[in-house]
């Protein structure tokens, strides 16, 4: 008997050893599955289900058939050996390893799942394209569900994709902010902090992606999109994302907001703490990566900065610096940072992290060949650090095809899965379900879309996403201005404040790009008229611009013109012009679905 022939034997005979520990939670066809992964072809007879009953009845306990997984490539274990290695420390979590390896042959992850990704340059990308794993597993205390949707693993970082379901808000209150994992009570204690009221102890929970030992890495950012977040956490090292890794989620307390009688009125924030351990199986493609070590230096004012590292793959690159003669009690937000690329355009950063003297600075992935420089600048300080990129291939391999159009109201007439854009306003009334008016006299419709809203809804069915719908208006004289509506609350209060509560947060606040909320009244609908300080776009002079927002029993609506295309309107003119528009709208007979 071949090595070959012994080494898959074993594996079959510990698979199936696994799935009759399993019980019915595992599929009869696991080891075909996992075979299939593992690029094997078996075509062996295949074993009874341990699971249904004597007679062949199907029942709770039967058998039910895995759907065949797609020809994957097989790149995240190294072939039999691999799995081996794997197969010798899966004891750590049996029986219920299996079943986490079950869930990673489910095939392709729905598209709506990659939306909280949306804002991050590597990550989106790289969801659209199917390089993420699905996972699909759930734990469940205290009434929440956590569910581990999908993960991505590469030299960079371990990204988690979640969702949380937690029990509606009881009636009387609006949840302002869904459910989403908590790290802290910090919310809560300010809140009490301004209403007067004595602040909570502090409170710390620990999000962690525990390794095969048992060893915890802590996230180091968490991000949420309604009730969907991501996770991300330090690179699992290189050798267990080459054979692939049994890890276990561990969360410890989850929460939302509530409102009292309406949206801006005095917030709770429940939180319910766990643990929620969801255990997993980890089999990272082998992605490509580029690690060069420039160690190229630039001084300027006494500070000498030096490129250390820099790292890319398909989900972004990595800059890691040193820095000799800073200040002991330099700010953390020293600098300014951007990377020059070789065709002459410039990139800025997503994150930057100081500690001491290490600077650590993450990018869109840099995928040209060329030279790239590192720019910083501080108080009229210049920092530049060039260094050279070979060619490379930044080419990622797939769990299965990009993720196909999801089901619902916007898989029907709208050209993406989550989006539509064009000229009908029948076709955003039809696919968004919202009372769409028409068009104001005197202005022109450039476009509407209608795009996903992952915030928590204030009316309708609240199991379903709600949608935004955005018309674009322009005029005779070229003011273009843009009209929101939505389901949930728009408003330029954060949503883990109250409005009493904000108010006496501006009150201590030493400035603010925003004045207002001024308070009124139109066709029995609260109104909150702010105005907001940014940048034209050649970024040469302030603007103030005036937002007016509106507030159906239904939810929300937003007038605001657009920067630039005010066509060199004074704020107050502005300020007409908005309100005029918003009741002009608002007037405008409603479009029929």
């Amino acid at each position: 008997m071949s090595s070959r022939t012994s080494v898959e034997d074993r594996l079959r005979q510990h698979y199936r050893s696994e799935a009759g520990q399993a019980g019915y939670a595992a599929p009869a066809d696991l080891w075909a599955g996992i075979a299939e992964r593992l690029g094997l072809e078996d075509s062996r007879v295949p074993t009874p289900s341990l699971r249904g009953s004597a007679n062949g009845a199907s029942g709770r306990g039967a058998a039910q058939r895995l759907p065949r997984a797609r020809r994957w490539a097989m790149r995240g274990v190294a072939g039999l050996a691999g799995a081996a290695v794997v197969m010798a420390g899966v004891n750590h979590f049996a029986p219920r390893w299996v079943i986490a390896a079950a869930a990673s042959l489910h095939g392709q992850s729905p598209a709506a799942e990659g939306e909280v990704l949306r804002g991050d340059p590597g990550l989106w990308p790289l969801f659209q394209q199917g390089a993420f794993q699905p996972v699909q597993l759930s734990a469940t205390h205290g009434g929440v569900t956590l569910t581990m949707l999908d993960v991505y693993a590469d030299a960079n970082r371990t990204v988690v994709v979640y969702r949380i379901d937690g029990p509606a808000a009881p009636q009387g209150t609006v949840e302002t902010e869904p459910w989403q994992v908590r790290t802290d009570n910090a919310s809560a204690s300010a809140d009490a902090a301004l209403s007067g009221r004595q602040p909570p102890v502090p409170q710390r929970y620990r999000v962690t992606l525990r390794d095969p030992f048992g060893w915890p890495h802590d996230a180091t950012e968490i991000d949420g999109l309604g009730n969907l977040g991501y996770i991300v956490f330090p690179p699992l090292p290189g050798w267990l994302r080459t054979l692939g890794v049994h890890l276990t989620l561990h969360v410890e307390a989850v929460g939302d907001t509530l409102a009292k009688g309406d949206p801006f009125g005095p917030r709770t924030f429940r939180t319910v703490t766990g643990p929620w351990d969801i255990p997993f199986v980890a089999l990272p493609a082998q992605a490509p990566v580029l690690a060069l070590n420039p160690a190229v230096r630039a001084a300027d004012g006494g500070t000498t900065l030096t490129l250390t590292s820099v790292r890319t793959t398909a989900s972004g690159t990595w800059m890691d610096l040193s820095a000799d003669g800073l200040p002991p009690d330099t700010s953390g937000h020293f600098a300014r940072y951007r990377v020059e690329g070789p065709n002459g355009d410039t990139v800025r950063p997503t994150a930057v992290a100081r500690s001491g003297d290490r600077i650590a600075a993450q990018f869109p992935p840099l995928t040209r060949a060329g030279v790239y420089t590192l720019v910083v600048e501080s108080d009229g300080r210049v920092w530049r650090l060039p260094w050279r990129q070979p060619d490379w291939s930044g080419q990622q391999p797939h769990w299965g095809p990009a993720p196909t159009t999801q089901t619902g109201p916007l898989a029907e007439g709208a050209p993406d899965a989550d989006i539509y854009t064009g000229t009908s306003l029948v076709t955003a009334a039809r696919l968004s379900g919202l009372p769409v008016h028409g068009v104001p006299a005197g202005w022109r419709l450039v476009q509407v879309s209608v795009t996903p809203d992952f915030r928590p809804p204030l009316s309708g069915d609240r199991s379903t996403t709600p949608y935004a719908v955005q018309l674009t208006l322009t005029n005779a004289a070229g003011v273009t201005l843009t009209v929101t509506e939505t389901r949930t609350l728009w408003s330029l209060i954060p949503a883990s404040e109250s409005l009493a509560v904000y108010r006496a947060s501006m009150a201590r606040a030493s400035g603010s790009n925003v004045d207002g909320p001024r308070i009124g009244q139109y066709e029995g609908m609260a109104t909150h008229l702010w105005v907001v300080r940014t940048m034209d776009p050649a970024h040469t002079a302030t603007l103030r611009v005036p937002v007016l927002y509106l507030y159906p029993s239904w939810g929300s609506i937003e007038v605001a013109p657009v920067p630039g295309k005010t066509q060199g309107l004074d704020e107050a003119a502005l300020e007409r012009l908005v309100t005029e528009v918003a009741q002009a709208w608002w007037a405008a007979p409603v479009i029929p679905r």
